[in-house]
């Protein structure tokens, strides 16, 4: 039996930027996006602290799911399919993306689930509590299916 593996779908800002209009929409596997931080952070140095401004977290078939939907929906959003270019979203605000992850899961029906609000913004010292929490979470959750 293949175990589903937790993602996390996030938004980022370009660091530096106080009022962001452009936003990467990344995935990344919940146990690893320490990783994909610290990959950010190694590119902006010392001067700024990376982090990814919104995360939701489920298993890793919606979370791509809600990627691929948030690249199609805003394709005309995006400026260049060049490497390093194709997953930044431009001109928008991030409510109009966190409102179009309530339409995914309201109209799509795809499961995935907001952080807490001590997790966001998100950084690599984080990143450990926050797989703790869906590991407490998912465990709840099966508790509570197992006693049904």
């Amino acid at each position: 039996m293949k175990l589903k593996k937790d993602y996390v779908l996030y938004l980022r800002k370009c660091p530096g930027v106080e009022t962001p209009r452009h936003f990467k929409v990344g995935i990344t596997q919940l146990s690893s996006a320490h990783i994909r931080l610290a990959t950010y952070q190694n590119s902006v140095g010392p001067v700024w602290s990376e982090s990814f401004l919104r995360v939701w977290v489920g298993d890793e078939l919606h979370i791509r799911r809600a990627e691929s939907l948030f690249k199609r929906t805003f394709k005309d959003k995006i400026l260049s399919k060049s490497a390093g270019l194709s997953e930044w979203i431009c001109d928008i605000s991030l409510q109009e993306l966190v409102d179009f992850a309530e339409e995914l899961r309201r109209a799509y029906s795809i499961k995935f689930i907001d952080v807490p609000a001590k997790f966001e913004p998100l950084s690599i010292p984080m990143c450990e509590e926050l797989v703790a929490w869906y590991t407490q979470l998912k465990t709840e959750e099966n508790n509570l299916t197992e006693i049904k």
